[in-house]
């Protein structure tokens, strides 16, 4: 009975690890992302961000949202978004 406890806690440890780990991968994807966005909006020579956004910076951040995988546009990418906002 032990045995079997001890088998079905590792198990159990290792499944959430991999949950873990994956979860991981993904909040880094997401955030490589919004980098790629935020980075189009800033000036390409300087890095600023010129507030309001011209039309350039503007239809550069669109390009690089429409050049996203649309399945990475979801919950995690607006979270990630939101998150960068609050800082």
């Amino acid at each position: 009975e032990k045995e079997k406890l001890a088998a079905f806690a590792d198990n159990l440890v290792n499944t959430i690890q991999a949950v873990v780990s994956m979860t991981e991968d993904s909040l880094d994807e997401r955030a490589k992302d919004v980098e790629s966005v935020v980075k189009a909006a800033s000036e390409p020579d300087s890095g600023d961000f010129l507030v309001p956004l011209s039309k350039e910076r503007v239809d550069a951040m669109r390009s690089t949202v429409e050049g996203l995988d649309e399945a990475d546009l979801n919950e995690g990418f607006l979270s990630t978004v939101d998150s960068w906002m609050n800082k």
